[in-house]
């Protein structure tokens, strides 16, 4: 009789996540497994996953995943999970570090700033911002070393901090924000230096990718609505955001050569990536 119910069980579990995924207009439930912020990987590319967890409002959670690039020292992109309660309460705690899943010598040591051979300014620029995670242990997380590269001073400072104020909001005015920061490095020919004298890529541009989930299914497809960024890593003409800076997920995608949310179900993703975010009230 157990045998039976925990077959019976199994199949209900099947059925109904049939239904979410073939049905467009139903709220797509994601699969058990599989986190909707993760970008598809390539086994040719030669990068490394890798995810951390922390104790965030009592529970061990994921608090973000990145694809770690050893030759160019920098994470590709970032991804994670946003909403108030991952934010949470805290302060920033520039505990600057070493990541503990890497060995030192594939892996920046920025305790201080980056050095340069020219004038040009880097801060270390995190993927995902300090803000993002204010409890404790999830904020000590975003300051290892390979949540940071080489990001131009008055950008991240100006342009890119008010971007990342903005994505904040936006995920405190929905159910859930899946954001996906990267960086690009194909095509630079700049370097920075750690603190031991190790070469790190400058990269060339940053994007942001966000997919927002309201569960009411009000807006967007099936609740779902995406936005996409991509900003290049210099001194910006302006320091303020504005939405003719958005781009639709599908022309990040051509322009990266990344598929961004390979786990939403082929009608929502079809639609919901070829979006102009600049017509979506949601975001305005």
């Amino acid at each position: 009789m157990k045998q039976f119910r925990v077959i019976l069980e199994v199949l209900i579990l099947i059925a109904i996540l049939t239904f979410c995924v073939e049905k467009e207009e139903s709220i797509y439930v994601c699969e058990p497994g599989t986190w909707m912020e993760i970008p598809k990987m390539n086994a040719e590319d030669s990068l490394s996953f890798f995810t951390h967890k922390a104790v965030i409002n009592g529970s061990l959670t994921r608090n973000y995943s990145f694809c770690w690039d050893s030759e160019a020292l920098v994470a590709r992109w970032v991804a994670y999970p946003l909403c108030k309660g991952l934010i949470g309460e805290g302060k920033r705690t520039n505990a600057w570090g070493l990541d503990p899943l890497i060995t030192q010598d594939c892996q920046p040591v920025l305790f201080s700033g980056y050095k340069t051979e020219t004038t040009e300014s880097y801060d270390r620029g995190h993927q995902i911002p300090s803000a993002d995670r204010l409890g404790r242990a999830g904020n000590v997380q975003t300051f290892y070393s390979t949540n940071m590269t080489p990001q131009n001073s008055r950008l991240n400072s100006g342009l890119w901090a008010e971007i990342e104020n903005r994505v904040r909001e936006w995920s405190c005015a929905c159910d859930t924000l899946y954001v996906v920061s990267g960086c690009v490095v194909e095509g630079s020919k700049k370097y920075a230096f750690d603190n031991d004298g190790k070469k790190v890529t400058v990269p060339v541009a940053y994007y942001k990718a966000l997919l927002r989930f309201d569960r009411s299914g009000r807006t967007g497809k099936s609740g779902y609505s995406a936005l996409a960024l991509y900003i290049a890593n210099q001194n910006p003409e302006t320091s303020h955001f504005n939405r003719e800076m958005a781009v639709t997920v599908d022309e990040l995608e051509d322009r990266i050569g990344i598929d961004l949310f390979p786990s939403l179900p082929d009608p929502i993703q079809s639609a919901v990536e070829s979006e102009n975010p600049s017509d979506n009230s949601c975001w305005w």
